[in-house]
């Protein structure tokens, strides 16, 4: 009889302990990411893996994380508001992680949550921001947005890298079949990128494409009157790397294409000047 009683009780505490866990297990994806999920160089990877949200590759983004910071570079000590936002049809469940990183994995500058109702820290070290379970959705929209603030670091850290993590759930109470997408953020710190010509728009209409590019970008621009025309690209630091045009034109609208195979992956700042006028746009080169 005790025996009896004895496997009647094991097997309702089996039931139990098994029902929690897969409740903790609901709650994990909702409530929030593991820590190191952002697919920065130190990270290493995505929740777009075996055991966690699977459902396809995992799908880049440009501008899905963006701040108020300027476009000469953040100035050390300032506050400002990062802002990540996904995107992605039919979808109406969302998850994010972002860090501000090295390639090192150390965390750059200072986080800090101003939604707790929505978002949250994970892990240790307050290096990774991600969302609570009441900001995983938005009324039913396809699209949703979280924001928190970033205190810059010291001069002389250099550009800044967010990395972000975004997954677009399918919402069927599974993890499967949902899309994992990355983007990234490059704020540039002011005093290394000096250098870069301050960014004056609609002068010429100036188009870039594709962008990303990868060998070859094309530069559409018009000019009102005969000048001389350089463009030329900078790096994060606002150092010159190349020059691409330095030749008077007439008046007219212009297509031209450049060759990018020489240049590494990053991010650079195409600069358009004719006469005292300018005009630049930021290049993803992939």
């Amino acid at each position: 009889m005790k025996l009896k009683v004895t496997i009647s009780i094991l097997a309702i505490m089996t039931v139990i302990i098994m029902m929690d866990a897969l409740t903790n297990e609901g709650k994990t994806a909702s409530g929030g990411a593991v820590s190191g999920v952002t697919g920065s160089p130190s990270d290493g990877f995505t929740c777009a893996a075996s055991g966690c949200h699977t459902g396809s590759a995992v799908v880049p983004e440009i501008g899905w994380v963006k701040s108020n910071a300027p476009a000469t570079g953040y100035v050390a000590g300032h506050v400002y508001v990062i802002t990540a936002k996904a995107k992605f049809a039919s979808r109406v469940k969302f998850g994010f992680e972002i860090s501000p990183q090295n390639n090192a994995g150390t965390l750059q500058g200072t986080l800090a949550i101003t939604d707790g109702t929505r978002t949250q820290f994970t892990g240790t070290g307050n290096k990774w921001i991600t969302h609570k379970t009441a900001g995983t959705t938005n009324s039913g929209a396809d699209s949703i947005q979280w924001s928190f603030n970033w205190t810059a670091p010291a001069s002389g850290t250099g550009p800044v890298t967010f990395y972000a993590a975004f997954n677009c759930a399918n919402n069927d109470g599974s993890r499967s079949g949902d899309i994992i997408c990355t983007s990234t953020l490059v704020i540039p710190d002011s005093m290394q990128s000096a250098g870069v010509p301050v960014i004056e728009s609609n002068r010429f209409n100036l188009s870039v494409f594709p962008n990303p590019a990868t060998n070859v970008l094309n530069v559409g621009f018009s000019l009102e009157e005969q000048d001389l025309v350089t463009i030329k690209m900078y790096d994060m630091y606002g150092k010159l790397v190349d020059t691409f045009l330095n030749e008077t034109k007439s008046v007219g609208e212009y297509k031209m294409a450049f060759d990018l195979k020489n240049h590494a992956t990053g991010i650079y700042f195409l600069h358009l000047s004719a006469g005292e006028k300018s005009e630049v746009s930021k290049v993803f080169v992939q």
